[in-house]
Order: C-alpha cells, then structure tokens, then sequence
C-alpha cells in the first residue's frame, strides 16, 4: 500500500465530509435561527439549500470515491473479507451511505427543499 495514495484518500474523505455535513449543520443551526423573525425566512433557506446543494453533491462524490478507494486499499472488496469483522463493517457502511444518498435524492428531487 502507497503511503502517500493512502494519505490523499483519507484527506480527501475528510474533506468530503466537512464539505457536505459542514453546510449541512449550517443551514439549520447558524443561518435558520438567525433568520427565524425575518418575514422572508422561508425564501432564504431554500435559496441557501439550492446554491449549497452542488457543493453537497461534490462532497459526497468525494466521500464515496475516496471510501471505495480506501477499501480497496485494505483489500475489503474481495469477497474473502466480507466475512472478517472490518468487511463486516464495511457493508454495514455501505448500506448506510446508501441510505443517505437515497434520503439527499429524494430530499432534493421529490420532498424538495
């Protein structure tokens, strides 16, 4: 294993990470209190949502493109580690990464915002 590829992955990851949950958490514990007098409240929290939505999109790209390749660097796309503890886990990840990019799909295209 690359030290160096290993060590952009995870700082990829992070940043992917700190990208999408950054403006995430913004959104409803910064700017919506901030707002909530304001007769315009509602205007403003969807313009916010639609210009943060890209760099969203971006950051979990970011996540999931640096978290196939960190697994693959520990070997656990193989079938043979599915069945050890760290495979394991990593599925259970997996499903719950999905889950999330189901609930930001349907929450962007479907609820809307």
């Amino acid at each position: 294993m690359d030290p160096w590829l290993y060590r952009i992955a995870v700082f990829l990851h992070v940043l992917g990470v700190i990208i999408w949950l950054g403006g995430a958490l913004f959104i409803p514990l910064a700017l919506a209190p901030a707002l909530r007098s304001r007769s315009d409240f509602r205007e403003i929290i969807i313009a916010t949502g639609r210009r943060f939505r890209w760099s969203a999109y971006v950051g979990l790209l970011l996540v999931v493109v640096s978290g196939v390749i960190l697994a693959w660097m520990r070997n656990l796309l193989v079938p043979d580690a599915w069945s050890t503890p760290a495979g394991i886990l990593f599925w259970h990840k997996m499903a719950l990464v999905l889950v999330v990019l189901i609930l930001q799909f349907l929450h962007d295209m479907v609820w809307g915002p």
